[in-house]
C-alpha cells in the first residue's frame, strides 16, 4: 500500500505554489534551484518529475504527517483547517528542500558548493514564511522549530563520536508540522508522547539510512552506527579497519543486521503502543509498514536459505539529510524478493494519477554511490587524453604584433600537460616527440616567430620532458644547442635569466621590443628542475651556484621573486625544487641556505593557505605546495610541516567544481600580452584541468595511506 495515496489529490491543488516559488527567484538563485529540482526528482520521485517527490513507500512521509494527526483526530472540516493543511505542506516542502541543500554542500562529492547556502538560507525563509501565516512572532509555537533546527545543526557538525550511537536528532525538524497541528487543536499536552513516537521512528529512519549508505561510509572512511557493530561483533578494531569488502563481508556474517533490525522493531512497537494509545490509526498502519521493510532488510542480509519468492519492494532508505550525489550511478546488489505480509490497515486509496505508478518499482538495497575522487580522477583523464594535440590549450594571439595575422604558442602548454600525465603513468610519446621537434622549429621561442629571443622556460620544460622521451637520442641532439645557449647566458653571480640572448641567433631587423621579467625565480625553479632531472651530474657546477644564489633570493624577497606566473604556481615551484634538492648527495655546503629559504616558503604558505577564497586552480596548487615534500622527501622535517598544512576542503573544493566533461574552468596562470601590448593573463581550460588532476593524484596517494582506499 502506498501511504502518500489518500493525499495525492491535496497534494497536487498545493504543489502549484511550489512551482511558481522556484520561478520566481532571481536569475542566480533560480539556476541554483533548477539544479535543485532536477536533483530532488532524481532521487526522490519515481516518475522523475520534481512534483512527485516524496510520493515512494520507502520515502520519509514528513510531509503527510500532519494530514494524518488532522484525520486521526477527526479535525473538522473548516476553512481554518484547509489552511492548516496546505500551510504545513508548503512549510515541510520548502524545509525539507533546504535540509537536503545543505547536506548536497556538506557532502564533499557533489557540485553544491558554499554558494548554494544562499538557496538553503532562501528556502529556510520561505518554510518559515509559511508557518509565520498561521503562528504570529510571538506564539510559544517558535520554541519548537526554534529547538528542532538547533539539534539538528548540532548533530550534523558534531563529529562523528566513539561508538556512535542512533540519532534521530537530524530529522528533528521533521516533528514541525505535528507541533503546529498539535497546537492548533490545542492538544499540547500530548506533544510529549507525540515526540517521543516521532523520534523513534526517525532513529529507525536514520538507521535504515545508515545500512543503505554502507557503502559509501566505508568508502569515506565514516564510523556509523551499522559500522561499529559490524566492528564489535567481528573483533574489528574500528579506528583501523580492513577494506569495505572485509566490513560488508563481517557484516553479513556475524548477523549485524539480523540484531539492528530487531532493535528497530523494538522501536516501532514502542511507537506503535503510544500510536494505539492516543488512538492513532494511521500512523498505526504506517508503523506496520515500517516494520514490513526493516523486517526485508533483515531477511536481504540474512544466511538463512530463502524460498523462492515474487518481486516485491527493496528499500533504500533515503530520510531528509541523506543527501544523494547527482552524479551518483546505481549499484548492482543482489536483490531477493520478498513477500510483503500484505497487511492492509491504511485509509482507502483514492484512484492514482496516471502521470504516477500504482507500485513503486524495486529499488537498490544500497543507495546509489559512486566514489567521488576515483570518478573525478577518472572523468578528467578522459577530459585530457580525449585530444593529445591539446589544441584547445595553445596561446593564439591575433593583435597583430611584427605584422603577423597571427602567432601560436604550442610547446610549452601542451608540455605542461604532457609532463604531468607522463608523471602519472600515460604515454605521452607522441605528444612529447611533436613538442620537441615545435621547439627545434622555433628555434626553442615560446611564439612560433623570429622576432622573439628563446627562452629559458621551454627549454625547462624540455629537460623535465626528456625523463619521459621514447627517442632519447634524436631529443638529446636537439637539446645541446639551447643548453650551450643557457650556459652562455647565465651570470656570474648564477642567475638564470629568462630570455637566452647570448649566443643565440636573432632576426637584425627585429624592431624595438621591451622583454618582460628578464629575472624570474619560478622561471629558474623550472629550469633547475630541468637540469635535475636531464644531467644534474655534468650540470653539477651550474645547478649549484644557480641553486646558491636562488636560495638568497627566496630568503630575501620570497614571492616577490616570481615575475611571471601565478603567486601559488611560483609557491609550489619552489617546493618542488626545494624536494629536489633534498634528495641530491653534494649540496651539504648549501644545507643551510636550502633550509632557510624553505622556512620562508612554509611561512608564505602557512599565509596562503589560510586564504578566505580559493578558486579549483588555488586548491590545487595549495595541496601540491604541501604534498610534494612529503611525496618525494617524507623523512624531512619541512615535509611534516607543510603537509600539516592541508586541509582536506581543499579536496572537496576540486571535487565539486569539476565540469561534467572532466575539466575546469580556465584560471590565469602566467602573464602574456593582448591588444596595444597590455598585460593580460594565459589560462586554459586544459592546463588548469592537468593541475587540478596532479592535485587529485598526489591526494590520492595520501588518502591511500589512512584506514581506507580512495
Amino acid at each position: 500500500m502506498n501511504w502518500a495515496a489518500p493525499y495525492h489529490i491535496k497534494r497536487d491543488q498545493y504543489w502549484p505554489e511550489v512551482e511558481q516559488f522556484f520561478s520566481y527567484l532571481p536569475p542566480q538563485l533560480l539556476k541554483q534551484g533548477m539544479l535543485l529540482k532536477n536533483n530532488l526528482a532524481t532521487f526522490y520521485a519515481e516518475t522523475g518529475q520534481f512534483k512527485d517527490i516524496l510520493c515512494r513507500r520507502h520515502d520519509h512521509p514528513l510531509l503527510y504527517w500532519h494530514l494524518w494527526l488532522l484525520d486521526d483526530w477527526a479535525c473538522p472540516a473548516s476553512t481554518d483547517r484547509t489552511e492548516l493543511e496546505r500551510r504545513l505542506f508548503l512549510a515541510m516542502v520548502f524545509a525539507f528542500s533546504a535540509v537536503y541543500t545543505q547536506d548536497l554542500i556538506l557532502d564533499g562529492g557533489s557540485n553544491f558548493d558554499s554558494r548554494f547556502q544562499f538557496l538553503a538560507q532562501t528556502l529556510h525563509r520561505q518554510a518559515d514564511s509559511q508557518l509565520a501565516q498561521l503562528f504570529p512572532g510571538g506564539s510559544p509555537f517558535w520554541d519548537y522549530p526554534r529547538t528542532f533546527w538547533q539539534e539538528r545543526a548540532e548533530s550534523v557538525l558534531t563529529p562523528d563520536p566513539q561508538p556512535p550511537t542512533p540519532n534521530p536528532r537530524p530529522l528533528a525538524f521533521t516533528k514541525i508540522s505535528i507541533v503546529a497541528v498539535a497546537l492548533s487543536a490545542e492538544r499540547e499536552d500530548l506533544l510529549p508522547q507525540l515526540g517521543a513516537m516521532l523520534d523513534r521512528l526517525n532513529l529507525v529512519f536514520q538507521i535504515l539510512q545508515d545500512i543503505s549508505t554502507l557503502k559509501r561510509d566505508l568508502s569515506q572512511g565514516r564510523l556509523t552506527y551499522p559500522i561499529w557493530r559490524t566492528a564489535q561483533a567481528a573483533d574489528l578494531d574500528p579506528v583501523h579497519l580492513p577494506s569495505p569488502e572485509q566490513v560488508l563481508g563481517a557484516l553479513v556474517l556475524t548477523g549485524t543486521v539480523e540484531t539492528i533490525g530487531r532493535e528497530c522493531l523494538a522501536e516501532l512497537e514502542a511507537s506503535r503502543a503510544v500510536a494505539e494509545s492516543l488512538e492513532l490509526p494511521t500512523f498505526s498502519a504506517y508503523l506496520d509498514g515500517l516494520a514490513e521493510q526493516v523486517n526485508e532488510v533483515r531477511e536481504l542480509f540474512s544466511l538463512r536459505a530463502r524460498p523462492v519468492t515474487t518481486q516485491a519492494h527493496v528499500i533504500s532508505s533515503d530520510p531528509p539529510g541523506g543527501a544523494r550525489n547527482p552524479q551518483d550511478a546505481t549499484i548492482k546488489s543482489k536483490e531477493l524478493g520478498i513477500s510483503p505480509s500484505g497487511r492492509n490497515d491504511m485509509p482507502e486509496q483514492l484512484p492514482m494519477p496516471k502521470d504516477r505508478p500504482a507500485q513503486s518499482p524495486r529499488r537498490p538495497l544500497f543507495t546509489p554511490y559512486v566514489d567521488t575522487l576515483p570518478k573525478v580522477i577518472e572523468m578528467a583523464e578522459g577530459y585530457l587524453l580525449s585530444d593529445l594535440t591539446f589544441r584547445e590549450s595553445w596561446e593564439i594571439q591575433r593583435r597583430g604584433v611584427f605584422g603577423a595575422a597571427e602567432m601560436t604558442a604550442k610547446a610549452f602548454p601542451m608540455g605542461l600537460i604532457a609532463e604531468i600525465l607522463s608523471r602519472h603513468g600515460h604515454d605521452m610519446a607522441a605528444p612529447i616527440n611533436h613538442i620537441f621537434d615545435t621547439l627545434q622549429a622555433t628555434g626553442w621561442r615560446y611564439y612560433d616567430h623570429p622576432h622573439l629571443p628563446p627562452d629559458a622556460d621551454d627549454l625547462g620544460l624540455a629537460l623535465r620532458l626528456y625523463s619521459f622521451s621514447t627517442e632519447p637520442e634524436r631529443h638529446q641532439t636537439m637539446l645541446q644547442t639551447p643548453l650551450r645557449w643557457l650556459e652562455a647566458s647565465v651570470n656570474e653571480s648564477g642567475e638564470i635569466p629568462v630570455w637566452l640572448t647570448a649566443g643565440a641567433e636573432a632576426q637584425s631587423d627585429y624592431p624595438f621590443l621591451a622583454l618582460w621579467g628578464q629575472s624570474c625565480a619560478t622561471v629558474e625553479a623550472n629550469v633547475l628542475l630541468g637540469l635535475l632531472a636531464f644531467d644534474p651530474v655534468g650540470y653539477y657546477e651550474l645547478i649549484e651556484k644557480s641553486v646558491r644564489q636562488w636560495c638568497e633570493r627566496i630568503i630575501s624577497q620570497g614571492l616577490s621573486a616570481n615575475r611571471h606566473y601565478v603567486s601559488l604556481y611560483a609557491l609550489w615551484t619552489a617546493f618542488e625544487l626545494l624536494a629536489q634538492l633534498h634528495r641530491r648527495t653534494g649540496l651539504a655546503d648549501i644545507q643551510a641556505q636550502l633550509d632557510l629559504a624553505g622556512q620562508t616558503l612554509l611561512e608564505q604558505l602557512s599565509i596562503e593557505a589560510n586564504r578566505p577564497y580559493l578558486t579549483p586552480q588555488d586548491a590545487a596548487f595549495l595541496s601540491l605546495a604541501c604534498l610534494c615534500l612529503e611525496q618525494r622527501s617524507p623523512k624531512l622535517a619541512l615535509a611534516t610541516e607543510a603537509s600539516a598544512l592541508f586541509k582536506p576542503e581543499w579536496t572537496a573544493l576540486l571535487c565539486k567544481s569539476q565540469r561534467y566533461d572532466g575539466s575546469w574552468a580556465a584560471e590565469p596562470l602566467y602573464g602574456t600580452p593582448t591588444r596595444g601590448e597590455l598585460a593580460a593573463w594565459y589560462s586554459s581550460r586544459p592546463v588548469t584541468t592537468a593541475f587540478c588532476y596532479h592535485a587529485l593524484r598526489l591526494m590520492t596517494t595520501r588518502i591511500s595511506r589512512s584506514n581506507f582506499s580512495p
